[in-house]
C-alpha cells in the first residue's frame, strides 16, 4: 500500500523510471495487456450501468423477470460480441498516441525513441484504468461523486502525460514545443475527422443503395 501511495504522489517520476526500464518488446506486450484490461473494465462498467438502470426501473417485477430483462438489454447492446473489436481499437489508440508523441519529439529534435513514447502512454493508461475502477465503485455508492472522481482522474492522467513527456524529451524551447504540439495534434484530429466523414458517407451510400434496390423490387 505504501508503494502505491508513493506512486500516486509521484506520478511523473514513476513514469520516467518505467521509461528507462522498458524496451520495445515489453512495451508492446504491456500495451496489449492494458488494452485487454481496459476493455474488460469498460465492459463491466457497461453491464453495471445497464443492470442498475433496468433493475431499478422494473422494481415491481419479481427477481427472475428483472434478471431476464437486464440480460435481454445486455444482449441487445451486443456488449460481449464487441469485446475483441474494442481490444483492437484500444491497442491501436495506444499505439497511435505514442506515434504522435514520437512525431512531436522528432519535430523538436529530440533523440527519444518510439519505445519510450509507448512506455509513457502505457503507464498513463494504467492510471486511467485504476481511476475507472475507483469511479465504478464510487458510482455504486453515489453516482455524482463517481463523476467527480472520473474528471479528477482524467485531469491527473493528462497532466502526468504532459509533464512526463516534457521531461522525457528534455527540450529547452518551450515555445517551439507548444507550436509543434498544436500543429501535430491538429493535423491528427483533422485526419481522424476526414476518415470518420469518409466512413460515414460510405455507410450512408450503402444504405441509400440498399433502399433504392428495395424500391425497385
Amino acid at each position: 500500500m505504501q508503494n502505491i501511495i508513493e506512486k500516486i504522489k509521484n506520478p511523473v517520476n514513476t513514469c520516467l523510471e518505467k521509461v528507462k526500464a522498458e524496451n520495445i518488446n515489453k512495451g508492446l506486450i504491456k500495451g496489449a495487456i492494458i488494452a485487454v484490461i481496459m476493455t474488460i473494465i469498460s465492459t463491466i462498467s457497461q453491464i453495471i450501468s445497464i443492470f442498475t438502470r433496468y433493475w431499478n426501473y422494473y422494481y415491481y417485477r419479481d427477481f427472475s423477470e428483472r434478471m431476464e430483462t437486464v440480460w435481454s438489454q445486455i444482449e441487445d447492446e451486443k456488449i460481449f460480441s464487441g469485446i475483441l473489436q474494442n481490444i483492437i481499437i484500444t491497442a491501436v489508440v495506444i499505439a497511435i498516441v505514442a506515434l504522435i508523441l514520437l512525431i512531436i519529439a522528432k519535430a523538436v529534435k529530440s533523440s527519444r525513441k518510439y519505445e519510450e513514447m509507448l512506455s509513457i502512454v502505457n503507464n498513463v493508461t494504467i492510471i486511467l484504468g485504476i481511476g475507472q475502477v475507483i469511479q465504478i465503485v464510487v458510482s455504486l455508492i453515489y453516482a455524482p461523486l463517481g463523476m467527480i472522481v472520473s474528471v479528477a482522474v482524467s485531469i491527473y492522467a493528462l497532466l502526468t502525460l504532459i509533464e512526463t513527456f516534457k521531461q522525457c524529451i528534455d527540450v529547452d524551447e518551450s515555445d517551439t514545443l507548444v507550436l509543434v504540439t498544436t500543429g501535430v495534434i491538429t493535423a491528427a484530429v483533422a485526419i481522424v475527422m476526414l476518415l470518420l466523414t469518409g466512413i460515414l458517407k460510405s455507410s450512408l451510400g450503402d444504405i441509400g443503395t440498399a433502399l433504392n434496390f428495395m424500391n425497385i423490387m
